[in-house]
């Protein structure tokens, strides 16, 4: 059977709902390090759901945010002058830091290392 996302549940209904209309759908992705995660990230993914929903007819089924791995958080806290946290941490920070959004914005450990 194909893999099941957070949307799965919900999109059903949406396509439903909109059928015969204009409306095009998307999910966000956003990457980065993430060290530490803080409210700019949310206003971002926020920002530009509505961007899209208002000026491009885009139903936005919802986002991911997605923490880099540890190798390359260090090279770039190395570049940086900043001091370098583990993936396990910088993801415990994202997950405090959606949890009003849980409805709609996911976090995915895969690109960290879907160990965590």
């Amino acid at each position: 059977s194909p893999p099941t996302s957070p949307f799965s549940s919900s999109l059903s209904p949406i396509l439903s709902q909109n059928k015969g209309t204009q409306k095009k759908f998307c999910v966000l992705l956003n990457t980065g390090v993430y060290s530490p995660f803080h409210n700019g990230h949310l206003e971002m993914i926020k920002g530009a759901a509505q961007y899209l929903s208002h000026h491009h007819s885009y139903h936005v089924l919802g986002a991911y945010i997605s923490p880099c791995n540890d190798n390359y958080a260090k090279q770039k806290a190395e570049k940086g002058g900043y001091q370098f946290v583990e993936a396990k941490h910088r993801i415990k920070m994202a997950e405090l830091g959606t949890q009003e959004e849980k409805s709609w914005i996911y976090l995915s450990k895969v690109e960290a290392g879907s160990h965590f």
